[in-house]
Protein backbone atom coordinates (compact mmCIF):
# COMPACT_ATOMS: atom_id res chain seq x y z
CA UNK A 1 0.00 0.00 0.00
CA UNK A 2 3.02 2.29 0.27
CA UNK A 3 3.15 3.08 -3.44
CA UNK A 4 -0.50 4.25 -3.81
CA UNK A 5 -0.15 6.40 -0.71
CA UNK A 6 3.05 7.89 -2.08
CA UNK A 7 1.38 8.71 -5.41
CA UNK A 8 -1.59 10.17 -3.58
CA UNK A 9 0.80 12.41 -1.68
CA UNK A 10 2.40 13.58 -4.94
CA UNK A 11 -1.01 14.51 -6.37
CA UNK A 12 -1.93 16.28 -3.13
CA UNK A 13 1.26 18.34 -3.17
CA UNK A 14 0.81 19.27 -6.84
CA UNK A 15 -2.71 20.55 -6.16
CA UNK A 16 -1.48 22.23 -2.98
CA UNK A 17 1.18 24.01 -5.03
CA UNK A 18 -1.50 25.47 -7.28
CA UNK A 19 -3.66 26.46 -4.30
CA UNK A 20 -0.71 28.12 -2.56
CA UNK A 21 0.14 29.86 -5.81
CA UNK A 22 -3.41 31.19 -6.02
CA UNK A 23 -3.28 32.46 -2.44
CA UNK A 24 0.11 34.09 -2.99
CA UNK A 25 -1.24 35.69 -6.14
CA UNK A 26 -4.12 37.21 -4.18
CA UNK A 27 -1.69 38.42 -1.48
CA UNK A 28 0.60 40.03 -4.05
CA UNK A 29 -2.47 41.65 -5.56
CA UNK A 30 -3.01 43.52 -2.30
CA UNK A 31 0.67 44.35 -1.69
CA UNK A 32 1.88 45.41 -5.15
CA UNK A 33 0.80 48.45 -7.18
CA UNK A 34 -1.98 47.67 -9.66
CA UNK A 35 0.26 48.27 -12.67
CA UNK A 36 2.89 45.84 -11.39
CA UNK A 37 0.30 43.11 -10.80
CA UNK A 38 -1.02 43.50 -14.34
CA UNK A 39 2.53 43.26 -15.67
CA UNK A 40 3.08 40.01 -13.80
CA UNK A 41 -0.22 38.56 -14.93
CA UNK A 42 0.39 39.27 -18.59
CA UNK A 43 4.03 38.17 -18.69
CA UNK A 44 4.94 34.59 -19.47
CA UNK A 45 4.62 31.85 -22.08
CA UNK A 46 1.86 32.60 -24.57
CA UNK A 47 3.17 30.73 -27.67
CA UNK A 48 2.25 33.73 -29.76
CA UNK A 49 -1.36 33.78 -28.61
CA UNK A 50 -3.15 36.24 -26.34
CA UNK A 51 -3.84 34.39 -23.06
CA UNK A 52 -7.18 34.74 -21.29
CA UNK A 53 -7.29 36.93 -18.18
CA UNK A 54 -8.06 33.89 -16.03
CA UNK A 55 -7.91 30.13 -16.46
CA UNK A 56 -10.87 28.36 -14.89
CA UNK A 57 -9.66 24.94 -13.80
CA UNK A 58 -13.14 23.51 -13.54
CA UNK A 59 -12.68 20.51 -11.28
CA UNK A 60 -10.52 22.33 -8.74
CA UNK A 61 -12.58 25.51 -8.92
CA UNK A 62 -15.81 23.63 -8.27
CA UNK A 63 -14.28 21.84 -5.32
CA UNK A 64 -12.22 24.60 -3.72
CA UNK A 65 -13.76 27.76 -5.12
CA UNK A 66 -10.54 29.16 -6.59
CA UNK A 67 -10.07 30.85 -9.95
CA UNK A 68 -6.47 30.37 -11.05
CA UNK A 69 -4.84 33.37 -12.70
CA UNK A 70 -2.60 32.68 -15.69
CA UNK A 71 1.18 33.10 -15.44
CA UNK A 72 1.58 34.69 -11.97
CA UNK A 73 -0.14 31.77 -10.29
CA UNK A 74 1.38 29.43 -12.85
CA UNK A 75 4.90 30.52 -11.96
CA UNK A 76 4.29 29.95 -8.24
CA UNK A 77 2.24 26.76 -8.52
CA UNK A 78 4.30 25.14 -11.26
CA UNK A 79 7.53 25.83 -9.36
CA UNK A 80 6.23 23.99 -6.30
CA UNK A 81 4.84 21.19 -8.43
CA UNK A 82 8.11 20.87 -10.38
CA UNK A 83 10.12 20.62 -7.16
CA UNK A 84 7.81 17.88 -5.90
CA UNK A 85 7.96 16.02 -9.20
CA UNK A 86 11.76 16.09 -9.36
CA UNK A 87 12.00 14.86 -5.79
CA UNK A 88 9.56 12.03 -6.51
CA UNK A 89 11.37 10.89 -9.68
CA UNK A 90 14.78 10.89 -8.02
CA UNK A 91 13.64 9.09 -4.87
CA UNK A 92 11.02 6.68 -6.24
CA UNK A 93 12.54 5.97 -9.68
CA UNK A 94 16.21 6.82 -9.03
CA UNK A 95 16.16 9.05 -12.13
CA UNK A 96 19.57 9.12 -13.79
CA UNK A 97 20.39 11.65 -16.52
CA UNK A 98 23.31 11.90 -18.93
CA UNK A 99 24.00 14.75 -21.34
CA UNK A 100 22.45 17.59 -19.33
CA UNK A 101 24.90 20.01 -20.93
CA UNK A 102 22.98 19.68 -24.22
CA UNK A 103 19.93 21.27 -22.58
CA UNK A 104 21.79 24.46 -21.69
CA UNK A 105 20.62 26.41 -24.72
CA UNK A 106 19.94 30.14 -25.04
CA UNK A 107 17.35 29.79 -27.80
CA UNK A 108 14.09 27.92 -28.18
CA UNK A 109 14.45 24.25 -29.07
CA UNK A 110 12.49 21.04 -29.61
CA UNK A 111 13.24 18.20 -27.20
CA UNK A 112 12.43 15.02 -29.13
CA UNK A 113 12.26 11.58 -27.51
CA UNK A 114 10.85 8.06 -27.67
CA UNK A 115 7.50 7.38 -26.03
CA UNK A 116 6.50 4.37 -23.93
CA UNK A 117 4.77 5.76 -20.82
CA UNK A 118 2.82 8.67 -19.36
CA UNK A 119 5.94 9.28 -17.26
CA UNK A 120 7.94 10.30 -20.34
CA UNK A 121 6.82 13.94 -20.49
CA UNK A 122 7.19 14.30 -16.71
CA UNK A 123 10.76 12.97 -16.88
CA UNK A 124 11.70 15.35 -19.69
CA UNK A 125 10.15 18.30 -17.85
CA UNK A 126 12.18 17.32 -14.79
CA UNK A 127 15.55 17.30 -16.57
CA UNK A 128 15.14 20.80 -18.05
CA UNK A 129 17.01 23.72 -16.47
CA UNK A 130 14.89 25.51 -13.86
CA UNK A 131 14.82 28.61 -16.05
CA UNK A 132 12.91 26.64 -18.71
CA UNK A 133 10.29 24.96 -16.50
CA UNK A 134 7.68 27.68 -17.09
CA UNK A 135 8.33 27.81 -20.82
CA UNK A 136 8.13 24.09 -21.59
CA UNK A 137 5.27 22.81 -23.76
CA UNK A 138 4.81 19.03 -24.12
CA UNK A 139 2.78 17.85 -27.09
CA UNK A 140 -0.21 15.78 -25.95
CA UNK A 141 -2.78 13.78 -27.93
CA UNK A 142 -5.97 15.84 -28.13
CA UNK A 143 -8.21 12.76 -28.30
CA UNK A 144 -6.71 11.40 -25.06
CA UNK A 145 -5.77 14.33 -22.83
CA UNK A 146 -8.26 16.98 -23.96
CA UNK A 147 -11.31 14.75 -24.24
CA UNK A 148 -12.45 15.28 -20.63
CA UNK A 149 -12.42 18.02 -17.99
CA UNK A 150 -9.98 16.07 -15.80
CA UNK A 151 -7.56 15.45 -18.66
CA UNK A 152 -7.70 19.08 -19.73
CA UNK A 153 -6.90 20.22 -16.19
CA UNK A 154 -3.81 18.01 -16.08
CA UNK A 155 -2.64 18.68 -19.65
CA UNK A 156 -3.31 22.41 -19.99
CA UNK A 157 -3.40 23.49 -16.36
CA UNK A 158 -0.43 21.55 -14.98
CA UNK A 159 1.70 20.59 -17.98
CA UNK A 160 1.24 23.53 -20.42
CA UNK A 161 0.52 20.91 -23.06
CA UNK A 162 -0.02 21.63 -26.75
CA UNK A 163 -2.94 19.62 -28.16
CA UNK A 164 -1.98 17.37 -31.10
CA UNK A 165 -4.79 16.17 -33.36
CA UNK A 166 -3.99 12.57 -34.31
CA UNK A 167 -7.25 11.89 -36.16
CA UNK A 168 -7.91 14.98 -38.26
CA UNK A 169 -5.67 17.39 -40.15
CA UNK A 170 -2.39 17.69 -38.20
CA UNK A 171 -1.36 20.97 -39.85
CA UNK A 172 -3.18 23.10 -37.26
CA UNK A 173 -1.45 21.26 -34.41
CA UNK A 174 1.91 21.60 -36.13
CA UNK A 175 1.29 25.32 -36.58
CA UNK A 176 0.85 25.62 -32.80
CA UNK A 177 4.14 23.77 -32.39
CA UNK A 178 5.79 26.15 -34.85
CA UNK A 179 4.61 29.16 -32.80
CA UNK A 180 6.16 27.64 -29.69
CA UNK A 181 9.53 27.30 -31.43
CA UNK A 182 9.34 30.82 -32.84
CA UNK A 183 8.78 32.31 -29.38
CA UNK A 184 11.78 33.27 -27.21
CA UNK A 185 13.18 30.75 -24.74
CA UNK A 186 10.58 28.01 -25.24
CA UNK A 187 10.99 24.24 -25.15
CA UNK A 188 8.68 22.07 -27.24
CA UNK A 189 8.59 18.43 -26.12
CA UNK A 190 7.69 16.02 -28.93
CA UNK A 191 7.22 12.27 -29.29
CA UNK A 192 7.46 11.50 -33.04
CA UNK A 193 6.22 7.91 -32.66
CA UNK A 194 2.76 9.41 -32.12
CA UNK A 195 1.74 6.88 -29.46
CA UNK A 196 3.18 4.91 -26.58
CA UNK A 197 5.16 1.82 -27.44
CA UNK A 198 3.59 -1.27 -25.84
CA UNK A 199 6.95 -2.91 -25.05
CA UNK A 200 9.48 -0.06 -24.97
CA UNK A 201 10.79 -0.79 -28.47
CA UNK A 202 11.02 2.20 -30.79
CA UNK A 203 8.12 2.54 -33.21
CA UNK A 204 8.55 4.12 -36.66
CA UNK A 205 8.58 7.92 -36.50
CA UNK A 206 5.71 9.77 -38.15
CA UNK A 207 6.59 12.35 -40.84
CA UNK A 208 4.93 15.28 -39.04
CA UNK A 209 8.20 15.96 -37.22
CA UNK A 210 9.88 16.41 -40.61
CA UNK A 211 7.15 18.75 -41.82
CA UNK A 212 7.71 20.88 -38.70
CA UNK A 213 11.52 21.07 -38.86
CA UNK A 214 12.72 20.63 -42.46
CA UNK A 215 14.28 23.76 -43.91
CA UNK A 216 14.23 25.64 -40.59
CA UNK A 217 17.01 26.77 -38.26
CA UNK A 218 15.20 25.49 -35.14
CA UNK A 219 17.41 23.68 -32.67
CA UNK A 220 16.47 20.05 -31.98
CA UNK A 221 17.75 18.07 -28.99
CA UNK A 222 17.23 14.28 -29.16
CA UNK A 223 16.76 12.19 -26.02
CA UNK A 224 16.18 8.56 -25.13
CA UNK A 225 14.21 7.36 -22.09
CA UNK A 226 14.80 3.88 -20.69
CA UNK A 227 12.77 2.25 -17.94
CA UNK A 228 9.57 4.29 -18.13
CA UNK A 229 7.82 1.41 -19.90
CA UNK A 230 8.36 -0.67 -16.74
CA UNK A 231 7.86 2.12 -14.22
CA UNK A 232 4.39 2.94 -15.63
CA UNK A 233 3.47 0.63 -18.53
CA UNK A 234 0.39 1.01 -20.69
CA UNK A 235 -2.74 -0.17 -18.91
CA UNK A 236 -1.39 0.39 -15.41
CA UNK A 237 -2.88 3.12 -13.23
CA UNK A 238 -0.07 3.48 -10.68
CA UNK A 239 3.72 3.42 -11.18
CA UNK A 240 6.15 0.98 -9.59
CA UNK A 241 9.63 1.89 -8.26
CA UNK A 242 11.61 0.96 -11.37
CA UNK A 243 14.76 2.97 -12.28
CA UNK A 244 14.54 5.47 -15.14
CA UNK A 245 17.47 6.56 -17.29
CA UNK A 246 17.47 9.58 -19.63
CA UNK A 247 20.25 10.14 -22.16
CA UNK A 248 20.31 13.50 -23.96
CA UNK A 249 22.20 13.83 -27.24
CA UNK A 250 23.92 16.77 -28.94
CA UNK A 251 21.64 19.29 -30.67
CA UNK A 252 20.80 19.12 -34.37
CA UNK A 253 19.51 21.48 -37.04
CA UNK A 254 17.77 20.68 -40.29
CA UNK A 255 18.14 23.84 -42.37
CA UNK A 256 19.85 21.68 -45.02
CA UNK A 257 16.73 19.57 -45.59
CA UNK A 258 14.39 20.89 -48.30
CA UNK A 259 10.90 21.92 -47.14
CA UNK A 260 9.20 19.29 -49.29
CA UNK A 261 8.28 15.65 -48.97
CA UNK A 262 11.82 14.43 -49.57
CA UNK A 263 13.08 16.76 -46.84
CA UNK A 264 10.35 15.72 -44.39
CA UNK A 265 11.32 12.09 -44.82
CA UNK A 266 15.01 12.94 -44.45
CA UNK A 267 14.49 14.79 -41.16
CA UNK A 268 12.27 12.03 -39.80
CA UNK A 269 14.85 9.37 -40.68
CA UNK A 270 17.77 11.35 -39.22
CA UNK A 271 15.97 11.99 -35.95
CA UNK A 272 14.92 8.37 -35.62
CA UNK A 273 18.52 7.29 -36.26
CA UNK A 274 19.81 9.76 -33.65
CA UNK A 275 17.48 8.42 -30.96
CA UNK A 276 18.23 4.81 -31.88
CA UNK A 277 21.92 5.63 -31.46
CA UNK A 278 21.22 7.06 -27.99
CA UNK A 279 19.37 3.86 -27.14
CA UNK A 280 22.45 1.80 -28.05
CA UNK A 281 24.60 4.01 -25.82
CA UNK A 282 22.23 3.80 -22.84
CA UNK A 283 23.18 1.30 -20.20
CA UNK A 284 20.36 -1.04 -19.09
Amino acid sequence: MAAPRGIGLIILVVVAGLVVGSLLGELLGHLLPAGRVQDLLTRGPTIGLTPPATLDLRLVSLTLGFAFKVNLVGVLGVALSALTLRTYLHLFHRLHVEGLEHLQQSESFALVANHASHLDALCLLSVLPWSRVHRAFPAAAADYWFDSAAGTVVAAGLLNAVAMDRKGNPRRSLESCRRVLEGPGNVLILFPEGRRSPDGQLLPFRPGIGFLLAGTSHLVVPAYLAGTERALPRGRALPVPHPIHVRVGPPLRFAHAPAERRGYEQVTAELEAAIRALKEETRP
